[in-house]
């Protein structure tokens, strides 16, 4: 297949978890397609990555627009196609390459490029949107404080609704990365074609490093600058840590990720905490832990940080939320605990349990082997790109 890939980035730093996926599934997929890359960047790729693509297209992201007048910014601010700034240099550079590649089919990767859909109008696209972001946004409408934050949320989720309506039934398939955003947006736009594909993770590069863990210590990693992570773990600290440091005085955390927020911040030094900030490599961080925690309270998708703690065979404590779409078997690959004083105990118990721990890291190693290599993935993502090409 002749494979247009459009992005809202060049895929790199590997860091993100987005990047993290193209990279994964454009390595496997190039050595039997040929796939075209048009992504919103300045730059290049480095040759090892560029080699992977018949051809690189970038397009500068512009500063968005003012509208010029009361009237403008009102039709604008409840516009879908203003959701994400719709760049016209944008649509016919995506325009042109459709036109002189010819693909078979044209893969979206996330929602910022879905309003360019019409560019590829007559195409094929598979819409890999990854994750249902409604729903997130109706939860965080549903806590907000105070009249402003209240109509600020309440319009972010009416038009991320408005958005998926418009854009989703433009894409002959809808891909997502879990069963819970499936059935959110089977509820929310019936009718689309819709496959969930998980995330994968790379068992080689995600193992067990052999050194021994600090006993008793945990360890929490991701982008801190993501909203939902730092929630989850201030939220941990203020509600379940104190719990734990009872249970065990000498006990550590190590929050690991980078541009931590200043809430998070805040937490290094507090009570046996550590906050890293950006690490050039997480894996000595997740090995020398007894446990690795997963407090998220919101957000939406499959979590990568389980994943990559199951392929470390580290022990892993998550709440519901984060544990949603995995193949999660309580007491054999993880301890999913409701948030707060429920999850307090999973810890201590985790920690109390030298036999419970290793039965965990057994199998959520075993896990990922069996159902969440990238090899595996792959297949699954293409399945979806031959059905939308029609093949």
């Amino acid at each position: 297949m002749r494979i247009l890939l459009l992005t809202h980035g060049l895929p790199r730093p590997l860091t993100d978890g987005y990047n993290l996926r193209i990279e994964h599934y454009v390595r496997r997929l190039a050595q039997r397609h040929e796939v075209h890359l048009v992504s919103l960047d300045v730059g290049e790729l480095p040759p090892d990555a560029e080699q992977l693509f018949a051809s690189v297209k970038t397009v500068p992201v512009r500063q968005p627009p003012s509208a010029s007048n009361p009237l403008q910014r009102l039709r604008w601010a409840f516009s879908v196609d203003q959701v994400y700034d719709c760049d016209p240099a944008v649509h016919e550079t995506v325009r042109a390459v459709a036109e002189q590649v010819r693909p078979d089919v044209v893969w979206i990767s996330g929602w910022v490029m879905l309003g360019y859909a019409e560019a590829v109008a007559g195409i094929p696209i598979l819409g890999d949107v990854i994750d249902e972001g409604a729903e997130e946004a109706r939860v965080i409408h549903s806590q907000a404080v105070g009249l402003r934050d209240k109509l600020v949320t309440r319009k972010r989720w009416y038009m991320l609704r408005a958005f998926e309506r418009h854009f989703f039934p433009k894409a002959k398939l809808i891909c997502l990365v879990s069963d819970a955003d499936r059935d959110f947006v089977q509820r929310d736009v019936p009718g689309l074609n819709l496959r969930v594909v998980h995330n994968g993770v790379d068992p080689d590069h995600f193992r067990p490093l052999g050194e021994q863990p600090l006993h008793p210590s945990l360890v929490f990693e991701g982008t801190m600058a993501h909203v939902p992570n730092a929630e989850g773990i201030v939220h941990f600290r203020r509600t379940t840590w104190p719990q734990v440091r009872e249970a065990f005085p000498e006990a550590s955390l190590t929050i690991c990720g980078r541009d931590p927020l200043p809430e998070v911040q805040a937490l290094d030094r507090e009570d046996g905490i550590e906050v890293t900030g950006f690490v050039d490599d997480v894996r000595p961080y997740v090995d020398r832990a007894s446990a690795f925690i997963s407090p998220l309270i919101g957000g939406a998708g499959i979590k990568n940080k389980v994943l990559q703690a199951w392929a470390m065979a580290k022990a892993v404590i998550a709440t519901p939320l984060s544990s949603g779409g995995l193949d999660c078997r309580p007491g054999e690959n993880i301890v999913v605990a409701e948030p707060g004083a429920s999850f307090g105990r999973a810890v201590i118990e985790v920690l109390g349990d030298d036999a419970l721990r290793q039965r965990l890291g057994e199998g959520g190693r075993r896990t990922v082997l069996d159902r969440y290599s990238w090899d595996a993935k792959t297949l699954e993502l293409e399945a979806c790109l031959e059905e939308a090409a029609g093949s």
